[in-house]
């Protein structure tokens, strides 16, 4: 699964819950269920650990995952907070 995701709407607030979807790769496509949450798991994980991403996600609840194999999409509910501008890129950050 790629870390590419379609954006919540812009907000101003500093924490919320928005739906995220991201595509299902071809070698994802034929995973279980439970190789697909490790997935979307480490994807999370992967864009917490981002700089360039200006969100923390918490994981999605049970029931807040979707796998729709015909428009190969997952989306999940996520709670989320806003990253301190120290932690990001070019807003006054530690490389």
């Amino acid at each position: 699964m790629t870390a590419k995701t379609t954006q919540p709407p812009a907000s101003p607030a500093d924490e919320g819950e928005s739906l995220f979807e991201w595509p299902l790769t071809p070698e994802v496509r034929t995973m279980g269920a439970g190789e697909l949450l490790d997935s979307l798991y480490e994807t999370i994980h992967r864009l917490n650990r981002c700089r360039q991403w200006d969100r923390t996600l918490l994981l999605p609840r049970f029931g807040d995952v979707v796998v729709d194999r015909d428009r190969r999409t997952i989306s999940a509910r996520c709670m989320w907070k806003r990253k301190p501008a120290y932690r990001l890129d070019g807003e006054g950050g530690a490389q």
